[in-house]
């Protein structure tokens, strides 16, 4: 998973509130999302099986109860080794902001 190539996905949270929550399964190891990179944060949870992540370079493996948390702008890929289901969070951009103190 070397493709330096990345998709920006756009995200559009709920309109009640700033985050959006879903989950997804995979039933075989075909199920690839390739590099892609967005503004929103995310964090991924592996209710059930195994998920394999690329980011920085790094491979991380994830098996079930474990979490990650992907920054925003930051380019990831996911690959399903078995059959899972994830639970996925992605936070805004903007809803992060209001915690920060904008200081650089």
């Amino acid at each position: 998973m070397n493709n330096t190539e990345y998709k920006h996905e756009l995200i559009i949270p709920n309109e009640s509130i700033p985050v959006k929550i879903f989950s997804f399964s995979a039933h075989n190891d075909l199920r690839i999302i390739p590099f892609h990179w967005h503004t929103s944060a995310e964090m991924l949870y592996v209710k059930r099986g195994k998920l394999n992540i690329w980011m920085n370079k790094k491979k991380y493996e994830l098996k079930q109860n474990d979490f990650i948390y992907i920054n925003s702008k930051e380019a990831h890929s996911t690959q399903s080794p078995e059959d899972n289901e994830v639970i996925v969070l992605q936070i805004s951009r903007d809803f992060l902001e209001t915690f920060s103190n904008k200081e650089s």
